[in-house]
């Protein structure tokens, strides 16, 4: 027995509309990313909580679609390998977007080099999955017969497999570390004292990130008392060593 028609239209629907929202979902993403590198908290909260939501999104899609997978022995081997690759794909897309989501938001809450250059490799790995393999959902929805083994075969060639095998393992370790991020629980400690005066970024509590313009007015129990430089308004609590760091910009 082969695919039905009818039902190879609505998976090929279905896996359209799953890869426009692969396309959305990173440009949410490219749009923290943004905000991130400006330094604005203010700008990069809308972003973040968006970036989320449209990973989250293409997630449950892929879990959808996965479990409308029709039992494989009842259809042609092309037909239901180009259905299993477009849900492989996106969900190694999916995977990509979320490492590339809590590494960004971990590298603005950080301040050690060699953490820097772990998470822009994790980064730079997780773009190229995504490139791939979201490029692979596109190219399934069109390919047939032969052309959709031969996209199989190269989505599992060992050097994808093996890039893909290292951003699980970047998206484990980055869900542990971000969760600390989100939630202001992660402990630093700078490398020199504060004195008063000097020119600091404050961290953040809502997306991890280090916000620039402030300087230190005192040095009391448990942490710093921050003055905003633009109007020279404090902060209404006392900032604590994790919470605070020199401005690099200096």
């Amino acid at each position: 027995m082969t695919l039905s028609q009818p039902y190879e239209h609505a998976w090929r629907a279905r896996a359209a509309f799953l890869s426009t929202k692969l396309d959305r979902a990173h440009a949410c993403v490219y749009f923290l990313g943004d905000a991130l590198e400006k330094g604005d908290s203010r700008a990069a909260r809308g972003p973040w909580h968006s970036a989320r939501r449209a990973v989250d999104s293409v997630a449950r899609e892929v879990s959808v679609l996965r479990d409308e997978q029709p039992p494989a022995h009842e259809h042609d081997e092309p037909a239901v390998t180009g259905s299993a690759l477009t849900i492989e794909g996106a969900d190694a897309a999916t995977m990509a977007l979320d490492v590339m989501v809590n590494s960004m938001v971990a590298l603005s809450a950080t301040t050690d080099e060699e953490v820097t250059d772990v998470l822009i490799g994790d980064c730079v790995d997780a773009a190229r999955v995504y490139e791939g393999s979201a490029a692979v959902v596109k190219a399934s929805l069109h390919s047939h017969g032969a052309e959709t083994l031969d996209l199989k075969r190269a989505f599992d060639a060992d050097r994808e497999v093996a890039l893909r095998s290292s951003v699980v393992g970047a998206q484990a370790r980055l869900g542990e570390r971000n969760e600390q991020v989100e939630h202001g629980v992660e402990r630093r400690k700078p490398t020199r004292q504060l004195n008063v005066g000097a020119a600091v970024e404050v961290r953040n509590r809502f997306v991890g990130m280090w916000c620039h313009g402030f300087e230190v007015a005192d040095q009391v129990d448990g942490g710093y008392v921050i003055r905003r430089v633009s109007d020279e308004a404090m902060l209404p609590e006392v900032i604590t060593d994790d919470e605070v760091r020199f401005d690099r910009r200096d």
